[in-house]
């Protein structure tokens, strides 16, 4: 019989990798497992290593390095009111100043 106590770890890998791609139902996230050689026959371990690959690639949370985001390029999405945008006024079409005739001799 297999260790026991390699379920709740394991089911931890597969939080933390599916959290990080949320849009995803579960059978989808299973079936992406395959498309990768995760199956029947696959072993933990092999599961595991790939669930910690996808949690890498779509992290759930943003790395932390000393209590800060970890320097990187994040792409970060949130469900969010709609962001009021500033309008710049239009520029309005006015007539050139009038300049008062000027020129030699007068």
């Amino acid at each position: 019989m297999d260790d026991p106590t390699r379920i709740d770890p394991t089911l931890e890998s597969l939080r933390r990798a599916w959290e990080g791609q949320p849009n995803l139902s579960l059978p989808t996230f299973f079936a992406m497992l395959a498309n990768q050689g995760i199956g029947w026959g696959a072993t933990d371990d092999e599961l595991v290593a790939e669930l910690e690959r996808q949690a890498r690639v779509h992290p759930p949370l943003l790395p932390l390095e000393d209590g800060r985001i970890a320097a990187g390029e994040w792409l970060v999405l949130a469900d969010a009111p709609h962001l009021p945008h500033h309008r710049h006024p239009q520029p309005h079409h006015r007539a050139p100043p009038r300049h008062p005739a000027c020129g030699v001799g007068l």
